[in-house]
């Protein structure tokens, strides 16, 4: 039952922008602390951390920029 719990909160933190409290309730966590212990024991990290580290890793492309020394 957690396990699936949890689940749904890794999907709403990548996939919604919906503040970690009203995730937290979403679940069936009390509050934002027990939500967060939960959620740290379950998956290794912190949501705002796990939130953070999803969206930043999709769809990043490093881009080159051309060097200006070339042209005088």
């Amino acid at each position: 039952m957690t396990t699936c719990r949890m689940e749904q909160a890794k999907q709403l933190l990548v996939e919604t922008d919906v503040p970690l409290s009203d995730i937290a309730l979403q679940v069936g966590c009390a509050d934002h602390s027990h939500f967060t212990a939960l959620f740290r024991q379950h998956v290794g990290t912190t949501p705002k951390v796990y939130r953070t580290g999803r969206r930043g890793s999709a769809g990043s492309i490093p881009i080159r920029l051309p060097q200006g020394g070339d042209q005088e």
